[in-house]
């Protein structure tokens, strides 16, 4: 995923309007005890909600994660990797102060368990998707979403089974944020 290529594709002013929602999503690589890659906040305006359309899209924050491995987070079922990530933004085509809540620096840990039975109807890879959980506090994980290989986005299966350390990985929310 390119997610500068999909900023700039995106950059064409949709709604006009109060921003009323925001989704994240990303993109990383794990390592033996690290993970690194791409996070981004899309927000839209009003109606967005009702309808998912490009016209309600306003801007996107594009976000650098890092992360070390962590031993355990409360409530990742069965986590099968832990780590303490920091973000720090990288480019945003948003104007006024859309992005200068610090809450969309606040993420400080994420999980990769099991998806949990909550959100597994909409599993985008059923059987071959994990949970995407994240920490606001870096103690108790919060269902968010999906982490599977990126490669089946483009209609290959991964090269091994499993969280791999090299492999890259989607990372897609189940929910979005109402601002």
């Amino acid at each position: 995923m390119n997610v500068l290529l999909i900023l700039t594709s995106l950059a064409c002013k949709g709604a006009d309007g109060p921003t009323a929602w925001a989704m994240n999503y990303g993109e990383v690589v794990p390592a033996e005890t690290s993970v690194e890659g791409t996070h981004v906040w899309e927000f839209f305006a009003e109606g967005w909600e009702k309808k998912q359309k490009d016209k309600f899209y306003q801007c996107a924050l594009v976000q650098s994660l890092t992360g070390v491995t962590e031993a355990e987070l409360d409530g990742c079922e069965a986590c099968k990797a832990v780590y303490e990530v920091e973000l720090s933004n990288q480019d945003e085509d948003c104007e006024g102060p859309v992005t200068d809540d610090p809450a969309f620096e606040g993420i400080v840990a994420i999980g990769i368990g099991s998806v949990p039975e909550s959100l597994a109807d909409y599993d985008p890879y059923p059987g071959k998707s994990f949970g995407w959980y994240i920490s606001f506090d870096g103690e108790t994980a919060i269902e968010h979403g999906y982490a599977y290989a990126a490669s089946l986005d483009d209609g290959d299966d991964p090269a091994l089974p499993g969280w791999v350390p090299g492999e890259a990985y989607a990372l897609w929310p189940a929910y979005a944020w109402s601002l």
